[in-house]
């Protein structure tokens, strides 16, 4: 019950319900609001992140942790072009790009991105093979990696320290 509770939490925090509305999904879902600090609440409803890859089911992966997370989807991109359009309208806290994709390489759009915000929190998924890749990517300004396939502890401790 409390998962299922907490998953609509979550579902409805993305879509961007405010605390009362959240609290009137049941009294569990009010019991586990309640005990959260504001502060903890509004930083997590507020977490916006962009993802990119052109692979849609690892779109729907990490859209799928992100939203148990607590975070909010700003937008998905199939390409890096479009990641930088979606960059640009969106403003996002944070984006989750990854390295190989068919118009532009991961580390272009890290430093395309850059040009664009130079405060821009770039999160870069590489494959298990593609190290050097994610220590280039680093180089160019994402603030860290996640290899692939990606373990939602992990990616949940690499946005946490990006973004809280």
């Amino acid at each position: 019950m409390i998962v299922r509770e907490r998953r609509r939490i979550s579902l409805a925090a993305a879509n961007g319900e405010s605390r009362r509305r959240l609290t009137q999904h049941s009294s569990v879902a009010s019991d586990l609001i309640s005990c959260l600090p504001a502060e903890v609440e509004v930083s997590l409803l507020s977490k916006r992140i962009l993802v990119v890859d052109d692979a849609f089911g690892d779109r729907m992966v990490l859209r799928d942790y992100l939203l148990s997370f607590g975070y909010q989807i700003a937008g998905e991109a199939k390409c890096g072009r479009e990641s930088l359009e979606k960059y640009r309208d969106l403003k996002p806290d944070l984006v989750l790009l990854d390295a190989a994709m068919p118009d532009m390489d991961g580390v272009s759009v890290v430093r395309e991105l850059l040009r664009q915000d130079g405060e821009a929190n770039i999160l870069i998924c590489v494959s298990r093979g593609q190290r050097a890749l994610a220590i280039e990517a680093v180089h160019a300004g994402a603030s860290d990696f996640v290899t692939k396939p990606i373990s939602p502890r992990r990616l949940k401790k690499a946005i946490h320290g990006l973004i809280g």
